[in-house]
Protein backbone atom coordinates (compact mmCIF):
# COMPACT_ATOMS: atom_id res chain seq x y z
CA UNK A 1 0.00 0.00 0.00
CA UNK A 2 2.71 2.20 0.69
CA UNK A 3 4.07 2.30 -2.80
CA UNK A 4 0.63 3.44 -3.66
CA UNK A 5 0.04 6.39 -1.67
CA UNK A 6 0.15 9.86 -2.60
CA UNK A 7 -0.12 11.58 1.36
CA UNK A 8 1.89 10.63 4.50
CA UNK A 9 0.99 11.50 7.96
CA UNK A 10 3.93 13.87 9.13
CA UNK A 11 3.80 12.50 12.54
CA UNK A 12 6.52 9.63 11.27
CA UNK A 13 8.92 12.93 11.61
CA UNK A 14 7.31 14.40 14.39
CA UNK A 15 5.47 17.34 12.33
CA UNK A 16 1.62 17.82 12.71
CA UNK A 17 0.56 17.97 8.72
CA UNK A 18 0.11 16.24 5.68
CA UNK A 19 3.27 15.55 3.47
CA UNK A 20 3.27 15.67 -0.33
CA UNK A 21 4.57 12.15 -1.70
CA UNK A 22 7.71 11.91 -4.65
CA UNK A 23 4.99 10.82 -6.88
CA UNK A 24 2.70 13.67 -6.21
CA UNK A 25 5.13 15.70 -7.57
CA UNK A 26 5.99 13.71 -10.12
CA UNK A 27 2.06 13.58 -11.37
CA UNK A 28 1.97 17.63 -11.18
CA UNK A 29 4.87 17.99 -13.42
CA UNK A 30 3.40 15.61 -15.55
CA UNK A 31 0.16 17.45 -15.55
CA UNK A 32 1.97 20.95 -16.00
CA UNK A 33 3.95 19.57 -19.44
CA UNK A 34 0.58 18.17 -20.31
CA UNK A 35 -0.81 21.98 -19.92
CA UNK A 36 1.97 23.76 -21.72
CA UNK A 37 1.49 21.18 -24.77
CA UNK A 38 -2.05 21.46 -24.98
CA UNK A 39 -1.81 25.55 -24.69
CA UNK A 40 0.27 25.12 -27.95
CA UNK A 41 -1.66 23.11 -30.10
CA UNK A 42 -4.60 25.43 -28.68
CA UNK A 43 -2.31 28.42 -30.52
CA UNK A 44 -1.49 26.77 -33.65
CA UNK A 45 1.58 25.75 -32.55
CA UNK A 46 1.19 21.74 -32.96
CA UNK A 47 4.51 21.17 -34.88
CA UNK A 48 6.38 22.32 -31.60
CA UNK A 49 4.32 20.31 -29.43
CA UNK A 50 4.92 17.33 -31.78
CA UNK A 51 8.75 17.41 -32.17
CA UNK A 52 9.06 17.84 -28.11
CA UNK A 53 6.58 14.85 -27.55
CA UNK A 54 8.26 12.92 -30.37
CA UNK A 55 12.04 13.52 -29.03
CA UNK A 56 11.32 12.51 -25.94
CA UNK A 57 9.02 9.43 -25.70
CA UNK A 58 10.41 7.73 -28.79
CA UNK A 59 7.80 4.78 -28.75
CA UNK A 60 5.74 2.93 -26.62
CA UNK A 61 2.59 0.16 -26.88
CA UNK A 62 3.28 -2.40 -29.46
CA UNK A 63 5.91 -0.43 -31.16
CA UNK A 64 8.36 -0.93 -27.84
CA UNK A 65 7.82 -4.85 -28.19
CA UNK A 66 11.46 -6.55 -29.05
CA UNK A 67 11.57 -9.89 -30.13
CA UNK A 68 8.52 -11.07 -27.99
CA UNK A 69 5.69 -9.31 -27.11
CA UNK A 70 7.19 -9.77 -23.57
CA UNK A 71 10.19 -8.37 -24.50
CA UNK A 72 10.12 -4.38 -24.05
CA UNK A 73 12.79 -2.29 -25.69
CA UNK A 74 14.61 -0.35 -23.83
CA UNK A 75 15.64 3.93 -24.24
CA UNK A 76 11.57 4.46 -25.41
CA UNK A 77 11.83 7.52 -23.87
CA UNK A 78 14.61 10.45 -22.67
CA UNK A 79 15.83 8.93 -19.13
CA UNK A 80 18.53 11.95 -18.86
CA UNK A 81 16.85 14.16 -15.93
CA UNK A 82 18.99 17.15 -17.35
CA UNK A 83 17.46 16.87 -20.99
CA UNK A 84 13.82 16.81 -18.92
CA UNK A 85 14.77 20.12 -17.11
CA UNK A 86 15.93 21.92 -20.44
CA UNK A 87 12.35 20.47 -22.23
CA UNK A 88 9.98 22.28 -19.56
CA UNK A 89 12.49 25.66 -20.15
CA UNK A 90 11.90 25.20 -23.46
CA UNK A 91 8.02 24.56 -22.67
CA UNK A 92 7.56 27.62 -20.55
CA UNK A 93 9.29 29.78 -23.45
CA UNK A 94 7.59 28.73 -26.12
CA UNK A 95 4.02 29.33 -24.15
CA UNK A 96 4.99 32.78 -22.91
CA UNK A 97 5.83 33.70 -26.53
CA UNK A 98 2.72 32.78 -27.58
CA UNK A 99 0.84 34.12 -24.51
CA UNK A 100 2.24 37.31 -24.47
CA UNK A 101 4.26 37.93 -27.59
CA UNK A 102 7.03 40.08 -27.73
CA UNK A 103 9.57 41.22 -30.29
CA UNK A 104 13.08 39.49 -29.58
CA UNK A 105 16.63 40.58 -29.82
CA UNK A 106 19.02 39.02 -32.16
CA UNK A 107 20.47 38.09 -29.06
CA UNK A 108 17.58 36.63 -27.98
CA UNK A 109 17.16 34.49 -30.90
CA UNK A 110 20.05 33.49 -31.19
CA UNK A 111 20.26 31.87 -27.75
CA UNK A 112 17.06 29.96 -28.55
CA UNK A 113 18.04 28.79 -31.97
CA UNK A 114 21.30 27.45 -29.73
CA UNK A 115 18.94 25.90 -26.85
CA UNK A 116 17.03 24.42 -29.73
CA UNK A 117 19.94 23.07 -31.56
CA UNK A 118 20.97 21.92 -28.05
CA UNK A 119 18.04 20.11 -27.01
CA UNK A 120 18.23 18.08 -30.93
CA UNK A 121 21.64 17.02 -30.21
CA UNK A 122 20.31 15.39 -26.37
CA UNK A 123 17.70 13.65 -27.80
CA UNK A 124 18.61 12.22 -31.28
CA UNK A 125 21.25 9.98 -32.55
CA UNK A 126 21.57 6.14 -33.99
CA UNK A 127 21.08 4.20 -31.37
CA UNK A 128 22.58 0.74 -30.70
CA UNK A 129 19.72 -0.97 -28.78
CA UNK A 130 21.25 -4.26 -28.32
CA UNK A 131 24.31 -6.09 -29.48
CA UNK A 132 24.57 -9.95 -29.78
CA UNK A 133 27.42 -12.41 -30.52
CA UNK A 134 28.00 -15.67 -31.96
CA UNK A 135 30.43 -18.20 -32.82
CA UNK A 136 30.72 -21.35 -35.05
CA UNK A 137 32.36 -23.56 -36.76
CA UNK A 138 32.60 -22.61 -40.54
CA UNK A 139 34.56 -25.20 -42.37
CA UNK A 140 36.01 -28.69 -42.29
CA UNK A 141 39.14 -27.43 -41.65
CA UNK A 142 38.77 -26.03 -37.96
CA UNK A 143 38.03 -22.18 -38.61
CA UNK A 144 35.98 -20.87 -37.04
CA UNK A 145 32.90 -18.15 -37.66
CA UNK A 146 32.27 -14.48 -34.99
CA UNK A 147 28.90 -13.15 -36.23
CA UNK A 148 27.99 -9.74 -34.56
CA UNK A 149 24.41 -8.66 -34.64
CA UNK A 150 23.53 -4.80 -33.99
CA UNK A 151 20.21 -4.10 -33.61
CA UNK A 152 20.20 -0.32 -34.64
CA UNK A 153 17.25 2.67 -34.33
CA UNK A 154 17.37 6.08 -35.95
CA UNK A 155 15.36 8.36 -33.54
CA UNK A 156 16.08 11.55 -35.99
CA UNK A 157 13.19 12.86 -37.53
CA UNK A 158 14.90 12.89 -40.77
CA UNK A 159 17.22 9.98 -42.74
CA UNK A 160 20.68 8.91 -41.87
CA UNK A 161 23.89 7.87 -42.98
CA UNK A 162 24.63 5.28 -41.12
CA UNK A 163 28.11 2.82 -41.66
CA UNK A 164 28.99 -0.23 -39.56
CA UNK A 165 32.33 -1.64 -39.63
CA UNK A 166 34.73 -3.91 -37.70
CA UNK A 167 37.81 -2.08 -36.12
CA UNK A 168 41.22 -4.40 -36.34
CA UNK A 169 41.23 -7.57 -35.54
CA UNK A 170 43.59 -10.28 -33.00
CA UNK A 171 46.03 -12.20 -35.01
CA UNK A 172 44.52 -15.07 -37.52
CA UNK A 173 41.15 -12.95 -37.66
CA UNK A 174 40.14 -11.58 -40.87
CA UNK A 175 36.60 -9.78 -41.88
CA UNK A 176 34.36 -11.75 -43.85
CA UNK A 177 31.28 -8.89 -43.93
CA UNK A 178 33.22 -6.29 -42.21
CA UNK A 179 31.34 -3.04 -43.29
CA UNK A 180 27.49 -2.22 -43.70
CA UNK A 181 26.13 0.69 -45.37
CA UNK A 182 22.42 1.87 -44.05
CA UNK A 183 22.17 4.61 -46.66
CA UNK A 184 19.45 6.55 -45.94
CA UNK A 185 17.95 5.29 -43.40
CA UNK A 186 14.44 6.16 -42.70
CA UNK A 187 13.48 8.21 -39.67
CA UNK A 188 12.24 6.14 -36.60
CA UNK A 189 12.91 3.21 -37.84
CA UNK A 190 14.44 -0.15 -36.70
CA UNK A 191 17.51 -1.65 -38.81
CA UNK A 192 19.16 -5.19 -38.14
CA UNK A 193 23.24 -5.10 -39.15
CA UNK A 194 25.31 -8.36 -39.00
CA UNK A 195 29.12 -8.38 -39.07
CA UNK A 196 31.52 -11.09 -39.32
CA UNK A 197 35.07 -12.71 -39.12
CA UNK A 198 36.59 -15.71 -39.37
CA UNK A 199 39.58 -16.95 -37.55
CA UNK A 200 41.66 -20.09 -36.76
CA UNK A 201 41.31 -19.31 -32.65
CA UNK A 202 39.63 -17.35 -29.83
CA UNK A 203 42.49 -15.77 -27.65
CA UNK A 204 41.59 -17.01 -24.32
CA UNK A 205 40.56 -14.42 -21.94
CA UNK A 206 40.30 -14.73 -18.15
CA UNK A 207 36.52 -14.23 -18.45
CA UNK A 208 36.10 -16.92 -21.53
CA UNK A 209 35.48 -13.63 -24.07
CA UNK A 210 37.23 -12.20 -27.34
CA UNK A 211 36.32 -8.10 -27.98
CA UNK A 212 35.81 -7.06 -31.39
CA UNK A 213 35.77 -3.53 -32.05
CA UNK A 214 33.19 -1.70 -34.28
CA UNK A 215 33.19 1.77 -34.99
CA UNK A 216 29.50 3.28 -35.87
CA UNK A 217 29.66 6.56 -38.08
CA UNK A 218 26.70 8.71 -38.51
CA UNK A 219 26.12 11.35 -41.00
CA UNK A 220 29.93 10.67 -42.08
CA UNK A 221 30.60 12.99 -38.92
CA UNK A 222 29.51 11.65 -35.96
CA UNK A 223 31.35 8.40 -34.91
CA UNK A 224 30.56 6.20 -32.38
CA UNK A 225 32.97 3.09 -31.13
CA UNK A 226 32.21 0.22 -29.02
CA UNK A 227 33.47 -3.37 -28.19
CA UNK A 228 31.41 -6.39 -28.93
CA UNK A 229 32.07 -8.69 -26.42
CA UNK A 230 31.85 -12.22 -28.15
CA UNK A 231 31.48 -15.22 -25.22
CA UNK A 232 33.47 -18.70 -26.03
CA UNK A 233 33.77 -21.28 -23.91
CA UNK A 234 36.27 -24.03 -24.18
CA UNK A 235 34.66 -26.99 -22.05
CA UNK A 236 37.84 -28.84 -19.97
CA UNK A 237 38.30 -32.65 -20.49
CA UNK A 238 38.48 -34.34 -17.29
CA UNK A 239 40.37 -37.54 -16.70
CA UNK A 240 38.55 -39.20 -14.18
CA UNK A 241 34.92 -38.42 -12.65
CA UNK A 242 34.48 -35.59 -11.10
CA UNK A 243 33.29 -36.11 -7.14
CA UNK A 244 30.04 -33.90 -6.74
CA UNK A 245 30.62 -32.64 -2.88
CA UNK A 246 30.27 -28.89 -3.78
CA UNK A 247 33.95 -28.87 -3.53
CA UNK A 248 36.00 -27.36 -6.30
CA UNK A 249 39.04 -28.69 -4.84
CA UNK A 250 39.36 -31.78 -7.63
CA UNK A 251 38.53 -29.66 -10.18
CA UNK A 252 42.04 -29.72 -12.54
CA UNK A 253 42.96 -26.30 -14.19
CA UNK A 254 42.28 -25.96 -17.68
CA UNK A 255 42.55 -22.92 -20.41
CA UNK A 256 39.79 -21.39 -21.04
CA UNK A 257 37.04 -22.97 -19.23
CA UNK A 258 36.07 -20.08 -17.24
CA UNK A 259 33.03 -17.94 -17.65
CA UNK A 260 33.14 -14.87 -15.86
CA UNK A 261 32.55 -10.72 -16.48
CA UNK A 262 28.55 -11.84 -15.74
CA UNK A 263 26.52 -8.82 -16.65
CA UNK A 264 23.19 -7.11 -15.74
CA UNK A 265 20.51 -7.27 -17.47
CA UNK A 266 18.30 -4.55 -18.72
CA UNK A 267 19.39 -0.59 -18.44
CA UNK A 268 21.71 -1.44 -15.06
CA UNK A 269 23.51 -3.49 -17.84
CA UNK A 270 24.16 -0.27 -19.58
CA UNK A 271 26.05 1.74 -17.32
CA UNK A 272 29.53 1.19 -15.06
CA UNK A 273 30.52 -1.51 -17.92
CA UNK A 274 27.59 -3.20 -16.55
CA UNK A 275 29.38 -5.82 -14.21
CA UNK A 276 27.17 -7.15 -11.43
CA UNK A 277 28.79 -6.07 -7.94
CA UNK A 278 28.57 -10.04 -6.21
CA UNK A 279 31.02 -11.79 -8.89
CA UNK A 280 30.08 -14.83 -10.19
CA UNK A 281 32.44 -17.55 -12.04
CA UNK A 282 31.07 -20.84 -13.54
CA UNK A 283 33.68 -23.19 -14.36
CA UNK A 284 33.15 -26.31 -17.21
CA UNK A 285 34.54 -29.83 -17.70
CA UNK A 286 33.34 -33.05 -19.13
CA UNK A 287 34.30 -36.73 -19.47
CA UNK A 288 32.95 -39.44 -21.89
CA UNK A 289 29.54 -39.87 -19.89
CA UNK A 290 29.17 -36.29 -18.07
CA UNK A 291 28.78 -32.37 -18.45
CA UNK A 292 30.27 -31.21 -14.84
CA UNK A 293 29.24 -27.37 -14.13
CA UNK A 294 30.12 -25.17 -11.22
CA UNK A 295 29.01 -21.42 -9.97
CA UNK A 296 31.18 -19.47 -7.10
CA UNK A 297 29.49 -17.08 -6.40
CA UNK A 298 30.58 -13.91 -3.95
CA UNK A 299 28.56 -13.16 -1.15
CA UNK A 300 29.22 -11.04 1.37
CA UNK A 301 25.85 -11.00 3.28
CA UNK A 302 25.92 -15.63 3.29
CA UNK A 303 22.81 -14.66 6.10
CA UNK A 304 20.97 -12.75 3.75
CA UNK A 305 20.79 -15.51 0.90
CA UNK A 306 16.82 -16.39 0.40
CA UNK A 307 16.30 -19.79 -0.75
CA UNK A 308 12.73 -21.34 -0.27
CA UNK A 309 12.13 -25.25 -0.01
CA UNK A 310 10.16 -26.30 -2.97
CA UNK A 311 10.21 -26.49 -6.82
CA UNK A 312 8.22 -22.97 -7.40
CA UNK A 313 9.97 -20.05 -9.49
CA UNK A 314 8.58 -16.60 -9.17
CA UNK A 315 8.96 -14.69 -12.51
CA UNK A 316 8.51 -11.18 -13.57
CA UNK A 317 9.12 -9.36 -16.93
CA UNK A 318 10.76 -12.97 -17.93
CA UNK A 319 13.21 -13.11 -15.21
CA UNK A 320 13.43 -16.12 -12.44
CA UNK A 321 13.47 -13.34 -8.95
CA UNK A 322 12.74 -13.21 -5.05
CA UNK A 323 15.44 -16.17 -4.28
CA UNK A 324 19.24 -16.56 -4.69
CA UNK A 325 19.72 -19.16 -7.35
CA UNK A 326 21.77 -19.71 -10.65
CA UNK A 327 20.52 -21.04 -14.17
CA UNK A 328 22.55 -23.09 -16.95
CA UNK A 329 20.80 -22.70 -20.61
CA UNK A 330 21.80 -25.07 -22.88
CA UNK A 331 21.27 -25.92 -26.87
CA UNK A 332 23.42 -28.60 -27.69
CA UNK A 333 24.47 -28.35 -31.57
CA UNK A 334 23.10 -24.69 -31.40
CA UNK A 335 20.19 -25.65 -33.57
CA UNK A 336 17.51 -24.17 -31.51
CA UNK A 337 14.79 -22.27 -32.97
CA UNK A 338 13.46 -20.51 -29.64
CA UNK A 339 13.01 -20.89 -26.14
CA UNK A 340 10.71 -23.75 -26.33
CA UNK A 341 13.90 -26.09 -27.57
CA UNK A 342 16.40 -25.38 -24.86
CA UNK A 343 17.37 -27.18 -21.79
CA UNK A 344 16.75 -25.43 -18.86
CA UNK A 345 18.19 -25.66 -15.33
CA UNK A 346 17.68 -23.85 -12.53
CA UNK A 347 19.50 -24.54 -8.61
CA UNK A 348 18.58 -22.63 -6.04
CA UNK A 349 20.86 -21.59 -2.93
CA UNK A 350 19.91 -24.77 -1.09
CA UNK A 351 20.76 -27.20 -3.59
CA UNK A 352 17.01 -27.92 -4.92
CA UNK A 353 17.39 -28.51 -8.90
CA UNK A 354 14.55 -27.80 -11.09
CA UNK A 355 14.95 -28.93 -15.02
CA UNK A 356 12.95 -28.68 -17.47
CA UNK A 357 12.82 -28.72 -21.79
CA UNK A 358 12.04 -25.28 -22.63
CA UNK A 359 10.90 -22.24 -19.57
CA UNK A 360 8.10 -22.36 -17.53
CA UNK A 361 8.03 -18.19 -17.27
CA UNK A 362 4.47 -16.42 -16.75
CA UNK A 363 3.25 -16.03 -19.41
CA UNK A 364 5.16 -19.34 -20.88
CA UNK A 365 7.46 -18.17 -23.86
CA UNK A 366 5.96 -21.39 -26.06
CA UNK A 367 5.65 -24.37 -24.98
CA UNK A 368 7.64 -25.86 -21.73
CA UNK A 369 7.66 -29.70 -20.68
CA UNK A 370 9.47 -31.98 -17.80
CA UNK A 371 12.75 -32.79 -19.20
CA UNK A 372 13.83 -36.17 -16.78
CA UNK A 373 17.47 -35.44 -16.38
CA UNK A 374 19.26 -36.96 -13.57
CA UNK A 375 21.76 -34.29 -13.20
CA UNK A 376 23.79 -34.56 -9.69
CA UNK A 377 24.01 -31.23 -7.30
CA UNK A 378 25.72 -30.80 -4.47
CA UNK A 379 25.65 -26.54 -2.82
CA UNK A 380 28.17 -25.90 -0.11
CA UNK A 381 28.39 -22.43 1.78
CA UNK A 382 31.62 -20.74 2.77
CA UNK A 383 32.84 -17.78 4.27
CA UNK A 384 31.66 -14.88 1.54
CA UNK A 385 30.42 -17.56 -1.10
CA UNK A 386 28.55 -20.50 -1.91
CA UNK A 387 29.18 -23.02 -4.32
CA UNK A 388 27.01 -25.17 -6.44
CA UNK A 389 28.42 -28.29 -8.49
CA UNK A 390 26.51 -30.66 -10.75
CA UNK A 391 27.17 -33.64 -13.40
CA UNK A 392 24.77 -33.57 -16.15
CA UNK A 393 24.20 -36.75 -18.06
CA UNK A 394 25.12 -36.08 -21.73
CA UNK A 395 22.82 -38.96 -22.89
CA UNK A 396 20.14 -37.00 -21.09
CA UNK A 397 20.55 -34.63 -24.63
CA UNK A 398 20.19 -37.22 -26.77
CA UNK A 399 21.95 -36.83 -30.08
CA UNK A 400 22.82 -33.60 -28.81
CA UNK A 401 25.14 -34.59 -26.02
CA UNK A 402 27.34 -35.51 -28.57
CA UNK A 403 27.86 -32.47 -29.90
CA UNK A 404 30.45 -30.19 -30.83
CA UNK A 405 29.26 -26.20 -30.58
CA UNK A 406 26.68 -25.93 -27.96
CA UNK A 407 24.48 -22.63 -27.52
CA UNK A 408 25.04 -21.91 -23.83
CA UNK A 409 24.28 -19.20 -21.12
CA UNK A 410 24.76 -19.57 -17.34
CA UNK A 411 22.90 -16.74 -15.05
CA UNK A 412 22.82 -15.73 -11.45
CA UNK A 413 19.95 -13.45 -9.19
CA UNK A 414 20.90 -12.45 -6.19
CA UNK A 415 18.43 -11.10 -3.78
CA UNK A 416 20.76 -8.66 -3.02
CA UNK A 417 20.91 -5.83 -4.75
CA UNK A 418 18.26 -7.60 -7.11
CA UNK A 419 21.03 -8.36 -9.68
CA UNK A 420 20.27 -10.54 -12.99
CA UNK A 421 23.67 -11.18 -14.58
CA UNK A 422 24.45 -13.69 -17.11
CA UNK A 423 27.50 -14.46 -18.83
CA UNK A 424 26.73 -13.98 -22.42
CA UNK A 425 25.76 -10.51 -21.18
CA UNK A 426 22.10 -11.20 -22.52
CA UNK A 427 20.42 -7.16 -23.04
CA UNK A 428 17.28 -8.02 -21.89
CA UNK A 429 16.10 -11.34 -20.92
CA UNK A 430 17.98 -14.84 -20.91
CA UNK A 431 15.44 -17.23 -22.50
CA UNK A 432 16.18 -16.54 -26.32
CA UNK A 433 18.62 -18.65 -28.39
CA UNK A 434 20.33 -15.77 -30.10
CA UNK A 435 20.86 -14.46 -26.23
CA UNK A 436 23.48 -17.36 -25.93
CA UNK A 437 27.09 -17.59 -25.63
CA UNK A 438 29.10 -20.54 -27.73
CA UNK A 439 30.50 -23.20 -25.68
CA UNK A 440 33.32 -26.03 -27.56
CA UNK A 441 33.66 -29.18 -26.97
CA UNK A 442 35.80 -31.36 -27.91
CA UNK A 443 34.82 -34.62 -29.38
CA UNK A 444 35.33 -37.69 -27.10
CA UNK A 445 37.35 -40.87 -28.40
CA UNK A 446 34.31 -42.86 -29.01
CA UNK A 447 33.07 -40.55 -31.48
CA UNK A 448 36.38 -39.21 -33.32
Amino acid sequence: IGKTRLFYPGTIVGIQQVLPSIRLKRLRRGLQDLAYLWILRQREREGIAEAIINSMVRYGGLDAAGDNYLDPRLGGWVQDPATWQMVRKLLAEEVQAVVKPTAMSTRQLVAQRLAWKEFDERTHTVRVEQVRSRVTGSDKNGTLRATVTLDLYNEHSREAEVMVKLGDLSEGWKAIKGTVNLSPMPPASRKVVTLSARGDHVPVMTNAKMLLPISLTIDRTHRKRLQASVPFLLAGRSGKPIKIDGSLEDWPIRTGNTAGGFKLIGRRGRTNGGLAKRATLTFVLFDEKNLYVAFRCDEPRMDKIVAHPNNIIQYEQLMAYGEDLVEVILDPGAQAKGPEDLFHLIVKANGILLAERGVHTRPPLGKARAWPVSASVAVRREKDVWIVEMAIPRSSFGAGGDATFWGVNFTRFATQGAEASSWSGAPRYFYDPKNLGTMFVTPTKKNE
